[in-house]
């Protein structure tokens, strides 16, 4: 009889310890550390919260490669994380909600390693891999993968090119005067 409430007890332990690190895989919330400029938390953000944010500043340099500077300063990083939390106000509540639930998933540790192929956390993501994510995204073959990279791609190029101090890079002088 011992025996067996050992053996029960080990395996109640084991259960439990796995739960655990699956609970822990599927756990939303962040300890990754959140940089204190995009940590701040004020009126002005409307829609994205630290955690979102952080996502968005490893993804956004990648993403806009070749269109952002190359060492893209904190400033213009901050403008550009509000100037797209502005624009998320834009869309509809779907729109809305099915971004966040991206975000979400990007978020937790399994769906940042299933999705996007990254094994750490944001903070430590090279942007050699969220490269890779995001040339495996556009090349899915499944289209909600590929609907998700191209409404991510469009918001930031639509948010970056939204801003007027950003047209002179492309030799845009700004829409006509109208007499």
């Amino acid at each position: 009889m011992m025996n067996k409430s050992r053996r029960q007890f080990l395996i109640r332990i084991f259960a439990a310890a796995g739960l655990a690190a699956t609970g822990r895989m599927f756990w939303v919330g962040s300890e990754e550390f959140v940089p204190e400029m995009l940590d701040a938390e004020d009126d002005s953000w409307l829609e994205l919260d630290p955690d979102d944010r952080l996502v968005l500043a490893m993804i956004t340099p990648v993403l806009l490669d070749g269109v952002v500077p190359k060492k893209l300063s904190a400033e213009a990083l901050l403008r550009y994380l509000k100037d797209f939390d502005q624009g998320l106000s834009y869309l509809t509540s779907s729109q809305q909600k099915e971004f966040k639930e991206l975000l979400s998933l990007l978020k937790s540790l399994i769906g940042r390693v299933v999705v996007g192929g990254i094994w750490t956390s944001w903070n430590n993501a090279s942007p050699a891999a969220v490269d890779s994510m995001l040339v495996s995204w556009r090349n899915s073959y499944l289209d909600l993968i590929k609907i998700a990279y191209s409404g991510l791609k469009e918001l930031s190029y639509g948010t970056w090119y939204g801003n007027p101090d950003n047209w002179q890079s492309i030799g845009y002088a700004g829409p006509p005067e109208i007499r």
